[in-house]
């Protein structure tokens, strides 16, 4: 019985032994890093990434507690929203997002349940060329408690970790490659093979934050309206020569179709030629129009057509209807 008991004695401090030792070598501070090449659009893995409502459709911690309550707070996709988790697999927690610049989104992490804790880190999207977007996912975690800190070193949990957002990201990437150029249903509307006549343009061109547009935008036709005066000859137009998600920003030119090219004062010429496109005929309030580039986009990209302008013509709109319903728009995406 003594001998029994002694065995006991030396594996328990055995034990205690590799435990101290385990505490004493690892490092206090976690840090993850792993990425993965997607084959869509920046702007539509942006998207996943960026909101976390989106989650749910590629996240390793989702998938493996669907039974877990989850909630959220804030504008999702906009820095300061957040969501909260509850799960018998997943614990108790929260992340927020920390803020968004360049294609890169920090959040913060707060662990609850089982154990306390709040780390950080990012995901960034990159435009890798060719169609194809790189995402990268890191994060940063510091560990104080001894205890925790060799049960980690002896689990292989930095490891594990790693693997659980490879993971997450192999999930994302079937996710966006499965249902790359899917788009929520605009009503109202078709798709015409149109041939875009060709048109001379007064107007100006600015990069314009989304939140700027409103307030920017009346200024431009404005200052336009002054210097054509009366050589306009149609309603105003605005080209798109970029739209990012990412930074939510447009390059645009806001202006008018003229009768002629001489150049006026704040504004610069545009030409157009005659070419073919595809065209939507839109009449209601301008809350369709996202989901009506998004679906001609991928109609282009379908039909492997080359698109050199995406242009607005607003045929009918304020101050000389006021009922938005009845705002009249043509969407072009002009060919090469």
């Amino acid at each position: 019985m003594k001998k029994f008991l002694r065995i006991v004695v030396i594996i328990l401090l055995l034990l205690v032994a590799v435990v101290v030792v385990a505490g004493l070598i690892a490092p206090k501070e976690t840090n993850i890093q792993t990425s993965i090449d997607i084959n869509a659009p920046r702007e539509q893995v942006w998207e996943q990434a960026m909101k976390f409502k989106n989650w749910g459709n590629w996240s390793y911690w989702h998938r493996i507690d669907t039974n877990q309550t989850v909630t959220y707070a804030g504008t999702d996709g906009e820095p300061g929203s957040s969501y909260s988790w509850k799960g018998e697999e997943t614990g108790e927690g929260t992340m927020t997002n920390k803020g968004m610049e360049n294609g890169k989104m920090n959040y913060e992490l707060k662990f609850i349940k089982p154990f306390e804790g709040t780390s950080d880190g990012y995901i960034m999207v990159e435009d890798a060329g060719n169609g194809v977007t790189k995402v990268t996912w890191t994060f940063h975690s510091v560990n104080d408690n001894f205890l925790m800190r060799a049960m980690g070193a002896i689990m292989g949990m930095e490891k594990m970790l790693k693997s659980q957002f490879d993971e997450g990201l192999a999930n994302m990437k079937k996710h966006v490659e499965e249902h790359k150029g899917d788009a929520p249903a605009a009503a109202n509307f078709t798709i015409q093979d149109a041939q875009f006549p060709g048109n001379t343009y007064a107007g100006v061109r600015k990069t314009i934050k989304w939140a700027d547009m409103e307030k920017t935008m009346p200024g431009m036709y404005e200052t336009t309206a002054k210097a054509a005066g009366d050589r306009i000859t149609g309603p105003a137009i605005a080209i798109y020569y970029n739209w990012d998600t990412v930074k939510k920003e447009a390059d645009v030119y806001a202006g008018f179709p003229v009768k002629d090219d001489k150049s006026a004062a704040g504004t610069t010429i545009v030409k157009i030629p005659a070419a073919k496109a595809y065209l939507v005929n839109f009449t209601g309030n301008y809350d369709q129009l996202e989901k009506i580039h998004y679906q001609i986009g991928a109609h282009a990209e379908k039909n492997k057509t080359e698109v050199a302008y995406v242009l607005e013509e607003y045929l009918k709109m304020a101050p000389e209807e006021k009922d938005m319903n009845k705002w009249e728009t043509n969407v072009y995406y002009i060919s090469k």
